[in-house]
């Protein structure tokens, strides 16, 4: 399974039939043609990518890194509610899978394995939401999980032993 980064990518660039985007049309592709992010998240989407090395400059114009033929997208594809945040430090992937968190570091390697996705991109989801339902991240990673109907049952007791240790 390819990345939804990368499947968002390959059908912007499909769609337009040119190799080389400018920017803006991609902006103006993702949020107003679309209608798959607001504005705002659009640029931040081309931020993103470009950080993570997903398109690159090319003389103002921007390019895929990976080759977009081989991306196959589904018929009707939507990207998920994630958001792609350029401003996804390190520091912000520490508040949600600490030092001392080797039980989360665990479920997230699990998810990991089971979803082929990287685990930058779950860490993004689960600190969002954290942060969007204000709970701990261990539980983030939980209903993360239970949305891609990954196995999870042999979680449950460690982590709510886990969470009791920390109230």
């Amino acid at each position: 399974m390819e990345s939804e980064v990368k499947i968002i990518i390959a059908f912007v660039f499909k769609r337009s039939g040119k190799a080389e985007l400018k920017a803006s049309d991609i902006y103006l592709t993702l949020s107003l043609e679309l209608g798959w992010f607001s504005s705002q998240e659009a640029k931040n989407f081309v931020a993103y990518c470009l950080q993570q090395n997903y398109l690159q400059n090319k003389k103002n114009s921007l390019t895929a890194t990976f080759d977009i033929s081989s991306i196959p997208v589904p018929i009707g594809f939507r990207p998920t509610q994630q958001k792609y945040d350029p401003s996804f430090t390190d520091a912000k992937k520490e508040d949600v899978l600490s030092k001392d968190n080797a039980l989360l570091s665990t479920l997230i390697k699990y998810i990991c394995s089971q979803t082929n996705r990287s685990e930058e991109e779950v860490h993004i989801a689960i600190q969002q939401l954290q942060d969007e339902k204000q709970i701990y991240p261990e539980v983030a990673a939980l209903l993360f999980a239970r949305k891609y109907h990954i196995p999870i049952d042999g979680f449950f007791n460690t982590i709510e032993t886990a969470l009791i240790q920390k109230s």
